[in-house]
């Protein structure tokens, strides 16, 4: 490790899957699970820096286009420079609908993908610096399709949320998946059927 002139410094190399560097990767660095700590693309050379950084824990991750997402944890010391390498597994992506009870397309629908993670006490902690904490999200246009391309093989949980109907969520889906369909419900919505004494339908 270097000695970085103030603070804690971080070099992370992209690759993809082969071992090949990955050129203008975006890389995210939090501090926490909403903290940005700092946001760089890499070089030709797959590489990006982060200087005068806080010693600490943080979560490093890092996207490119037609490719999965790598995230790991690291913890930073004062006044050195920590060097690690995130590979960005093939891309499995999420596709799908978003509609009404009628089948009519949801405009602006904010779909979160979440990895699915294992059961148990050290499961989901509040607070904890847990790569798995990072979902995916996106909203639907305005013929309710979304797409999550950057999704990694897996199972998710996916969570809808949409402005006039209820939030819905849907676990153990497997990416890669396409036409995903998501019904919402509008708040306050009664299904009403008025029948006869011999359960047939009748007109209200």
């Amino acid at each position: 490790s270097g000695r970085p002139s103030g603070g804690a410094a971080l070099r992370v190399a992209v690759a993809d899957s082969v071992g090949r560097a990955v050129a203008g990767a975006t890389v995210h660095l939090t501090a926490g699970r909403s903290v940005r700590a700092g946001r760089a693309r890499t070089d030709d050379n797959g590489s990006a820096q982060f200087g005068s950084l806080a010693a600490g824990t943080y979560l490093v991750a890092a996207t490119a286009r037609n490719l999965g997402r790598g995230v790991a944890r690291i913890d930073l010391m004062e006044g050195a420079t920590t060097v690690t390498t995130l590979v960005l597994p093939p891309s499995a992506p999420l596709s799908g609908h978003v509609v009404d009870a009628q089948g009519r397309p949801v405009a602006g629908a904010r779909v979160l993908a979440m990895p699915e993670t294992p059961a148990g006490p050290e499961a989901g902690r509040p607070g904890d610096l847990d790569p798995s904490a990072l979902g995916f999200a996106t909203e639907s246009g305005p013929d309710g399709t979304f797409a999550l391309p950057d999704v990694s093989v897996g199972h998710y949980r996916l969570a809808v949320r949409a402005r006039g109907f209820e939030p819905l969520e849907r676990r153990d889906v497997v990416a890669p998946s396409s036409d995903l369909r998501i019904t919402l419900v509008a708040w306050g919505a009664i299904d009403v059927r008025v029948v006869g004494p011999d359960g047939a339908p009748r007109a209200a």
